[in-house]
């Protein structure tokens, strides 16, 4: 989830801010970011009953 919300943040170098170069990097989402995606896939999520399957029959 956390990957999936990466933000890209440039910055501009260059005389009076002419941006001849530019610098990017990727940022972490804030922590209210998270949880609402965490709290969106939670309320989206389907409940699920686990099946086991009988134990094998012992040789006597």
């Amino acid at each position: 989830i956390v990957k999936s919300l990466l933000q890209t943040e440039c910055k501009c170098h260059g005389v009076s801010g002419s941006c001849t170069v530019r610098t990017c990097w990727r940022t972490l989402p804030s922590f209210r970011q998270i949880g609402d995606a965490l709290m969106k896939k939670y309320y989206r999520a389907r409940p699920v009953i686990a099946i086991t399957p009988p134990p094998p029959p012992t040789i006597q």
